[in-house]
């Protein structure tokens, strides 16, 4: 494995710029909000422009400090934050420059968050998958294998497989929606346009609606910087695992990438948690007084066959890695002959670089959306030990994003990954 910060080179913006082509283009604006000052600053070499002077500071009691020293009059700016650790400060960061930005008299602003904290805070009851949906899913989507390749139990088990994949909602504390707060702070503050890289959770789609349609968002998909990493590895009878029911679009997304660039027929599982609420209650307590403080997999069940296969399981965060952790060791338990895990989001909380490191699994590949490096000191000697990490940057895509919202162009290409109309390392038109 490569050094954590080597990070892979990944395509580049369309059309090269010159300070000539800046300047006829117009006043488009780029800065910082005070996190992932390297991701901006690659977003920004891209574009082939400087990042935006803008002073942020905190006081000796906290409170942030926000100055501009570009002119913001009549400009099209672009303000790029992660509100990821520390997420509050991050937040507040955020929404200081914007309002900063505002009073000096820009023309539009538009927040680049590549990873949107809060977004797993949706409100509404999670969805569930009994076994048999499940089951059914996942014949449907390797269909084209041999027969007993994938599947280990009878087809005639699923041929009633319900409808219905949502369980029912129970009596819960109250509690706010907080993901349609930052929403409307966001609007408060004054922004007009929000983009952002692989919203989670995956499938749900629910943050767009919580701003008002005269804010459109704009939703960034990673498939194919991760493809390009993921496909370098020869993978032999290859399976996506799908770590839960919301990742299955992602999986299929996967499946559909690695069979059009290797030309190998690609499987589909999916790992269910069959445990109540009460038992993830309890499950919960436990791991908190748990010296080791890792999830019990007695409750998660494989829909489908791994048996010495390559398997890569698809998410959207990695937080503290407990959940993927354990859906590793199911997979090891149940064949897996080797295990790759992807996702966008690397929040790498506590202990979560060395459980990786610990787990089955042989590789771990998130992208640059979080900046992971700027914490303690032993944080920063896990990043630098770890083995199995490699990052892909998908500054070029952010930069082609706001390349094409500045110039009133289309994003489709960029929302959908779509493997049966358009290679993955390159853009068609329209």
């Amino acid at each position: 494995m490569g050094d954590v910060y080597d990070f892979v080179a990944s395509e580049t913006v369309s059309s090269s710029r010159t300070e000539a082509a800046y300047i006829e283009r117009g006043p488009l604006v780029i800065c910082s909000g005070g996190t992932n000052a390297d991701f901006t600053a690659s977003v920004a070499s891209h574009l082939g422009i400087p990042v935006a002077d803008v002073d942020i500071k905190s006081f000796a009691d906290g409170e942030t400090s926000v100055r501009s020293f570009q002119v913001m009059r009549g400009r099209d700016v672009f303000v790029v934050q992660s509100t990821s650790r520390p997420v509050n400060e991050a937040i507040i960061g955020l929404i200081l420059t914007i309002t900063a930005i505002r009073r000096a008299g820009a023309n539009k602003i538009t927040a680049v968050i590549p990873y949107y904290g809060y977004s797993r805070a949706v409100g509404g009851a999670p969805t569930s998958m009994d076994s048999q949906t499940a089951q059914l899913v996942v014949a449907s989507n390797q269909a084209h294998l041999a027969p007993g390749m994938i599947l280990h139990e009878e087809e005639d088990a699923m041929k009633d497989a319900p409808l219905s994949v949502f369980g029912s909602q129970g009596t819960v504390a109250a509690r706010p929606i907080s993901a349609a707060d930052v929403a409307r702070l966001l609007e408060e503050a004054g922004v007009d346009m929000v983009i952002t890289v692989d919203l989670q959770p995956p499938g749900r789609g629910q943050i767009e609606g919580f701003f008002r349609p005269i804010t459109p968002v704009e939703t960034i998909r990673s498939t194919s910087v991760a493809l390009e990493q993921v496909c370098k590895t020869d993978f032999q009878r290859p399976v996506v695992v799908a770590p839960h029911e919301d990742c299955l679009g992602l999986a299929r997304e996967f499946q559909h990438g690695i069979e059009r660039r290797q030309g190998k027929r690609t499987g589909i599982a999916v790992i269910l948690d069959t445990g109540s609420s009460a038992q993830a209650e309890a499950n919960a307590s436990a791991m908190a007084s748990s010296p080791s403080g890792e999830t019990s997999d007695a409750s998660l069940k494989l829909v489908g066959n791994v048996n010495g296969c390559d398997v890569i399981i698809v998410d959207g965060i990695i937080d503290t890695a407990r959940s993927l952790c354990a859906r590793a060791r199911l997979l090891k338990r149940s064949g897996a002959r080797r295990i790759i895990a992807y996702a966008t989001h690397s929040l790498f909380s506590g202990e979560a670089l060395r459980r990786l490191e610990e787990s089955p699994i042989d590789e771990v590949i998130t992208t640059d959306t979080v900046d992971v490096t700027g914490r303690d000191h032993e944080h920063k000697f896990a990043l630098a030990s770890a083995r199995k990490l490699r990052r892909v940057s998908v500054a070029p895509l952010v930069a082609e994003a706001i390349e094409r919202v500045h110039g009133n162009g289309s994003l489709q290409h960029l929302r959908v990954f779509d493997s049966s109309t358009a290679d993955p390392d390159t853009h068609g038109e329209e």
